[in-house]
C-alpha cells in the first residue's frame, strides 16, 4: 500500500500522536512549526500536506507545498477553530486546498469555556495577581451551584454543535434547555 506523508507541527501532533501514528496509509510525521524549517522539510520530504496549529505562516511556507503540488494539489490542514495565521490569499494565489477541523475540538473548547466561567466565579485571575504582588488576603468568590448565567452560545451535546444563546427559533422543538436571561438575584453583587 501506498503511504503519503503529512506533516504536523509538534504541539498539534502530540495532542493526537496515537490517532496520527495509526493513521492508515499515512506516514504522519512531527514537524517544525518554525515557516522556514517547516518549509525546508515540505521541501525534503516532497510532502504535500501539512497540519499546522496557531503559528503564523507567510509565505515559505506555500511556496514549497506548490513545488511539491504537481496534478494532484496540496492540502493545508489549520488543527483546531478558525484559520488564524493562515495567508489565505497566498493560499488561493498558490492554488492549495485549505481546510480545518474545527469539529474535533468543539468538546474542548466547551470545557475550557466552563472552567473559565469557573475561575471568574471563584476570582481567581485576581487571587493570582494578588498572591504574586505578595498579598495574601482572603478574597470571596461566588458559588456556581444554583447560579444561572446566560452565554452568548449554547453548546448542543445531541448534534456537537455551538449555536447563538438568546435568539428566538433557535432552539430544537421538544428541548427543555433555554437561554436564561441574568435577574437581579443571579448578577454578582460588587
Amino acid at each position: 500500500m501506498q503511504t503519503h506523508t503529512i506533516l504536523v507541527t509538534q504541539a498539534e501532533y502530540d495532542k493526537a500522536s496515537d490517532v496520527f501514528a495509526a493513521a492508515p496509509g499515512l506516514d504522519c510525521r512531527p514537524a517544525p512549526a518554525d515557516e522556514a524549517a517547516l518549509a525546508a522539510l515540505v521541501r525534503d520530504t516532497g510532502c504535500r500536506a501539512v497540519v499546522l496549529g496557531v503559528a503564523p505562516y507567510r509565505d515559505a511556507l506555500y511556496d514549497a507545498l506548490a513545488d511539491n503540488a504537481g496534478e494532484n494539489g496540496a492540502l493545508i490542514v489549520r488543527f483546531g477553530l478558525g484559520t488564524d495565521g493562515i495567508n489565505k490569499p497566498c493560499v488561493a494565489a498558490k492554488g492549495l486546498t485549505l481546510v480545518n477541523t474545527p469539529v474535533d475540538i468543539q468538546t474542548s473548547v466547551a470545557e475550557l469555556t466552563i472552567f473559565m466561567i469557573g475561575a471568574l466565579m471563584r476570582r481567581i485571575p485576581r487571587l493570582d495577581k494578588s498572591i504574586r504582588n505578595g498579598d495574601f488576603t482572603a478574597i470571596c468568590g461566588r458559588e456556581l451551584c444554583g447560579q444561572t448565567f446566560t452565554s452568548r452560545a449554547i453548546w448542543w451535546p445531541s448534534d456537537r454543535s455551538f449555536r447563538p444563546a438568546a435568539r428566538p427559533g433557535n432552539i430544537p422543538s421538544g428541548s427543555r434547555r433555554r437561554a436564561v436571561a441574568p435577574t437581579r438575584d443571579n448578577r454578582d453583587r460588587r
